[in-house]
């Protein structure tokens, strides 16, 4: 009986997500588009066959963008389309429109996108989804109330290889681990599901906490305050289980003009010596940048009320060489966007 019932557990969420479904679907249809923001498009329920059909498609190595809009159809045509966008097929960035819809086997092989990480043989992901489009995960229907005690083995011994698929898929090498195809905030929401359920992208924290970029949104005038930078620390700290000291006095932020500027924030989770470090610099190209680390036995003094200071050239390069930090790229998102915010109701 516990053996069904963990079958029950497992097969209803992976194999729901990774191993085959029977399905009469006809093929997706997928074609070069001669569009910059979508050189192939991928419509319809993915159906056999359409693995092979998308590596056609894809006529070199040059990146490309895959545009999805499909629901329904066969999860395991679903996982050898991801086999072969994390194998055989490299740099292909997946975006859904406004007004498109991508959910369950969809949702799979828009994880998948990725482009190069300039210089380091890595991979960084490129998936992006426009406010106006929804991402759905899926899981299938499971009853083990008439289930045969052969038919649940079968069933747990096929969750097991799916599960091990999808530790594969995450084996390409990205920078970070948040950076793999299924970050693991996502693969714990997943498998937190009931038998027949789904899992949509609603907030803009599970977009942060995926790894999935929103386009198509106004973009709000940042005022660069250390509350926006609290909160941009918020964002990253949550896959550290770290929360930082909120500003109780926030104060305005001047634009840098050529030194760096840092702000740092302290760790509140009792007994921990950790801290935020916000990096602030202007380019003539990109506006302000800022990076954010996360950073152990620092101390911090008025964590309350935390001032940006200069940070001298010298300082950096000397951090620059210590290996084992880990640097976060700001997103404008960060910065303008509460994470409880709904996707929906964003201006686009």
């Amino acid at each position: 009986m516990k053996r069904i019932r963990l079958a029950r557990s497992l097969g209803s969420v992976v194999v729901g997500l990774l191993v085959a479904a029977a399905t009469t679907a006809e093929a997706a249809e997928i074609v070069r588009t001669g569009e910059q923001r979508c050189t192939i498009r991928l419509r319809g329920p993915i159906a056999a066959g359409d693995a092979e059909r998308l590596a056609v498609a894809r006529s070199n190595e040059e990146p490309e963008t895959l545009c999805l809009d499909s629901s329904g159809g066969s999860f395991g045509e679903a996982h050898a389309i991801v086999q072969k966008l994390v194998g055989q097929i490299s740099h292909v960035r997946t975006h859904v429109e406004a007004g498109a819809i991508c959910a369950g086997p969809c949702a799979l092989v828009f994880m998948t996108g990725r482009e190069a990480l300039d210089g380091h043989g890595l991979n960084t992901p490129a998936r992006t989804l426009a406010v106006g489009g929804k991402l759905r995960f899926e899981t299938l229907p499971f009853e083990t109330a008439t289930a045969d005690p052969a038919w649940a083995s079968q069933s747990y011994a096929e969750a097991i290889r799916a599960i091990a698929q999808i530790m594969d898929a995450n084996l390409v090498p990205y920078g970070f681990p948040e950076h793999r195809p299924f970050p693991r905030a996502l693969l714990a929401d997943i498998l937190l599901l009931a038998p027949g359920k789904s899992l949509p992208l609603e907030t803009v924290a599970q977009a942060d906490a995926w790894g999935i970029t929103l386009t198509g949104l106004k973009r709000r005038p940042v005022v660069l305050t250390t509350h926006v930078l609290w909160q941009a620390c918020e964002y990253i700290g949550r896959r550290f289980d770290a929360h930082f000291q909120k500003p109780t006095n926030p104060r305005r932020v001047p634009i840098p003009a050529s030194d760096t500027l840092r702000v740092t924030f302290a760790d509140t989770v009792r007994g921990s010596n950790r801290s935020c470090l916000v990096d602030l610099s202007y380019s003539h190209d990109e506006g302000v940048v800022y990076e954010i680390e996360i950073r152990s036995k620092l101390p911090v003094e008025r964590a309350n009320d935390p001032r940006p200071e200069v940070v001298s050239q010298r300082q950096l390069d000397q951090e620059a060489q210590n290996s084992n930090r880990s640097r976060f790229a700001g997103e404008w998102m960060r910065l303008v966007l509460p994470p409880s915010d709904l996707i929906s109701d964003l201006p686009h």
